[in-house]
């Protein structure tokens, strides 16, 4: 298990594989949710001083979920950093934070693939990878072990496959179906995590 620092400076235990039972959501992509988890840490744990900038989807995310006082401190900082500096372009400090953060499960993710027979019979019984991140960890995998992402892609698309077809032939079908959500992270990863597809 490794340590890493929280946007406040503080050091917090970084989720294991281990540990991705307990976070899975739905069929979900491992990696995207556990960097749900990083993802509301960031925000949540948010300090002023140790934010440079935010992108637009951060900034929203901050004004509605961070604790009123300390957004403002941060929306503050921000507002006199760009009256000192008008429109000097930089990084999202929690796009940066949780893109470290991608790269730290990713590798360890390709470890456990690679050498744990328990955490690949794990992930082909209850694992799912997004698209986007099936498609960066095929440039990584070793060729031995590309059948199992390739697998779990392919297992995830014929289960939406199923329910989307299912949700389209159903005028009833009500409009907050989880499914639809969870085709939208497949295809493209999860909302507010900067993962690039080739």
């Amino acid at each position: 298990m490794t340590n890493s620092v929280s946007s406040r400076g503080k050091r917090h235990r970084a989720i294991s594989f281990r540990d991705v039972a307990n976070i899975l959501e739905n069929d979900s992509c491992v990696l995207c949710s556990m960097l749900k988890r990083c993802h509301s840490a960031c925000i949540q744990d948010a300090d002023a001083n140790h934010i440079q900038a935010l992108c637009d989807f951060h900034a929203w995310a901050i004004a509605g979920a961070a604790d009123a006082a300390v957004a403002a401190r941060i929306l503050l900082r921000l507002l006199l950093l760009e009256k000192q500096q008008p429109q000097t372009i930089a990084s999202c400090s929690i796009c940066e934070q949780v893109a470290e953060e991608e790269t730290k499960h990713s590798n360890e993710f390709l470890i456990l693939l690679d050498k744990d027979s328990e955490f690949q019979d794990w992930m082909r019984d209850h694992g799912a990878l997004c698209i986007p991140h099936a498609r960066r960890l095929l440039k990584r995998v070793p060729e031995r072990d590309r059948h199992v992402v390739l697998a779990l892609v392919a297992q995830a698309a014929r289960r939406m496959e199923n329910e989307l077809r299912s949700t389209a032939d159903n005028a009833n079908a009500r409009r907050s179906s989880t499914i639809l959500s969870q085709a939208a992270e497949f295809l493209k990863g999860r909302r507010g995590l900067a993962i690039e597809s080739p």
